[in-house]
């Protein structure tokens, strides 16, 4: 196996999300990688300029290499990379890593600020190996606003974010970025006073509720207070997650007839209502129902 060789199975490995493999295929060629990753960073970067997915998965491959051989004492090749010498996406790519452990950890401030400061940083970059990095910055500067109560700012960066991977095919933190840009959207309704603004708010908890429920075994409280909602407030903008909801709980309680028609009526709203993230999901909940 060439160095090369190596190179492209520690990008296939990582692309898959098999991090045992990962870690285990880098250890085992520690030396190697060490010797060769100069090369790897010099060749990666000038043929996937335009090629965004496979931009995406050789620069989070390398820096995750980085990492590994990091942590068994071999520091030179993450000290490559962050080299301001070099071209600066890997330094980015790694503060992007920093502001994701900032925001797990609760500083969110911190985070945002770090997150601002990406973007200034690359501002007039525009082909699609920036594309990727940008992506991911405003997908969490879109939750660490949301979390600061920055609601129009928020709701700007997970649009932004869903907007550019529509455009991209990427659909990396599509669940995450339309999860955000509803909430902002919410919080920023409560900010205005608008009226319906609360009663969205109830509803998000009490199918909050129902989730906690069902994620419990709990199918038949799940759906009554599913149902109540639907009794109460017909006409919410969550009726796709509380048919999609329906449909679950009744697939495990073994009604599909049940769980045929509330998912079926989860996926037509949110086709109607131009919702990816919700298509995806009901298609293959529906397919799962009538495969059973």
């Amino acid at each position: 196996m060439t160095d090369f060789d190596l190179r492209d199975r520690l990008i296939a490995i990582h692309r898959r999300g098999d991090e045992p493999a990962f870690v285990d295929l880098c250890r085992h060629n520690a030396d190697t990688i060490v010797r060769a990753f100069n090369a790897w960073t010099e060749a990666g970067l000038g043929d996937l300029m335009y090629d965004q997915r496979a931009a995406g998965a050789w620069l989070h491959a390398m820096v995750a290499t980085a990492e590994v051989l990091r942590d068994m004492g071999h520091p030179a090749p993450l000290k490559l990379l962050l080299q301001d010498t070099l071209i600066p996406i890997y330094r980015w790519r790694h503060t992007l890593t920093l502001a994701q452990r900032l925001s797990i950890a609760g500083v969110h401030e911190r985070a945002h600020a770090v997150l601002h400061q990406l973007l200034t940083e690359m501002r007039g970059l525009h082909a699609p190996v920036w594309e990727d990095l940008r992506l991911r910055i405003l997908g969490l500067l879109g939750a660490c606003s949301l979390q600061l109560g920055y609601f129009i700012e928020a709701a700007y960066c997970s649009e932004e974010a869903l907007r550019r991977g529509a455009l991209s095919g990427d659909r990396t933190d599509l669940t995450l970025n339309t999860e955000t840009l509803d909430m902002a959207t919410v919080g920023k309704e409560m900010a205005e006073g608008a009226p319906a603004a609360a009663d969205l708010i109830h509803v998000r908890e009490r199918i909050c509720a129902a989730q906690d429920l069902s994620d419990t075994g709990r199918y038949t409280a799940s759906n009554e207070v599913l149902r109540r909602l639907l009794t109460n407030d017909p006409d919410n903008r969550y009726l796709a997650k509380i048919h999609g909801l329906l449909g679950l709980n009744f697939h495990r309680l073994k009604d599909i007839p049940s769980a045929h028609r509330h998912t079926a009526l989860a996926l037509a709203k949110c086709r109607r209502a131009n919702d990816p993230v919700g298509v995806t999901i009901y298609a293959a909940n529906l397919h799962a129902i009538d495969s059973s």
